[in-house]
Parts: C-alpha cells; structure tokens; sequence
C-alpha cells in the first residue's frame, strides 16, 4: 500500500500557531492605529481654530500697508491643490 503524503498546497500552509501569531499582530497593530488615533484628536481639540500671534501680525501689516502677497506661492499652492484633487478623483474611479 502506497505512503499517504499531503497535497503540495497543505504541505506550504503555515501552522495554526503562526496563524494565531499573525492575529495577534494585526489585533496589536489596530489598537495602536486606535490609540494613535486618539492622542491625535486629542491634540487637535486642545489646537486653537485661529493662531491669534499670526492673525494680529497680518492685520498689523496690512494696517501699516507692508503686507506683501508673494503670487509665485500662492499660485505653487493653487496648483498643487488642483493636481491632487484630479489625482483624487481618477482614483476613485478605479
């Protein structure tokens, strides 16, 4: 009677403990997103909507007529915002 041998396929399989090993990383992994999560919206509520230094420094330039708008950056910004938001929505629509 020929020797009984496991599929190629069952023979790759990782053992049920290196399964329960994996599960235990990805469980671990998602509680540290969780907690990274919650220092940030931490963070964020105790951050100032409006930095009051930067607002009455700008008033105060543009009060004394020396606020200067540099076009050069604001034009980079404008469109850096209008590639990303293209690559957005050709990605969404894969």
């Amino acid at each position: 009677m020929p020797k009984k041998t496991l599929p190629p396929k069952l023979k790759t399989r990782p053992s049920l403990k290196k399964i329960t090993h994996i599960k235990r990383h990805v469980i671990f992994h998602n509680n540290i997103k969780q907690h990274e999560i919650a220092m940030i919206k931490k963070i964020l509520e105790q951050t100032p909507d409006m930095r009051e230094d930067k607002v009455k420094a700008i008033k105060k330039a543009i009060s004394t007529g020396t606020y200067r708008v540099n076009t050069k950056t604001i034009a980079e910004r404008m469109i850096k915002e209008s590639l990303f938001d293209l690559y957005v929505q050709i990605a969404n629509r894969r």
